[in-house]
């Protein structure tokens, strides 16, 4: 019993170090936070703040993706996207797909955009999104009839939601398509 409080207690302590750590690294670097984003989002796990580790793990993979490091990019919104509830995944799993396309692993990102979670989704800008992203990989994986059925429906929800960037993102992907398949018309 004296083992298991002493445990407890450590535990305790060892979260309250951890926060200590956040709010002090919040302080130093609060003028160039972007390198730390990972650290932080770690200690932010630690002390048990799962809401803001997700916030940091977000930011972190936003930060490496402009820094072109991908790799560190998918590690952070993978965290992020197992921390996260449902309708916040979704999310995630959308701004991590410039990584898997940057590395060229088409496949896996569309694995990542066959989530159950999309298919639950009562949000429709979202969506619209996730089916203009499965038809944009849809081409670039060559399988041309499947992708026009997904940017065709996908063009139909950001017309719908008066979304004319959405509505030419699908175009563009289309064109490609219909250029690929040697289609100029």
């Amino acid at each position: 019993l004296r083992e298991v409080i002493y445990d407890v207690q450590l535990d305790s302590r060892l979260k309250q170090l951890h926060g200590l750590v956040v709010e002090a690294m919040e302080s130093v670097y609060r003028s160039e936070m972007g390198p730390h984003f990972g650290a932080i989002a770690e200690h932010c796990e630690h002390a048990g703040w799962n809401g803001k580790a997700i916030q940091y793990l977000t930011e972190a993979g936003q930060y490496a993706l402009r820094q072109y490091q991908n790799r560190e990019a998918l590690e952070y919104f993978g965290k992020a996207i197992q921390m996260a509830d449902p309708a916040l995944s979704a999310h995630l799993i959308l701004q991590q797909l410039p990584a898997f396309e940057a590395l060229g692993q088409w496949q896996p990102a569309l694995k990542s955009l066959d989530d159950p979670v999309f298919l639950q989704t009562p949000d429709k800008s979202l969506h619209a999104d996730h089916l203009a992203a499965r038809g944009h990989f849809l081409v670039l994986l060559g399988q041309y009839k499947s992708a026009w059925t997904d940017l065709q429906e996908a063009i139909h929800g950001f017309e719908q939601l008066g979304d004319q960037a959405g509505v030419t993102r699908c175009h563009r992907d289309l064109a490609t398509l219909y250029f690929r398949q040697g289609d100029y018309q």
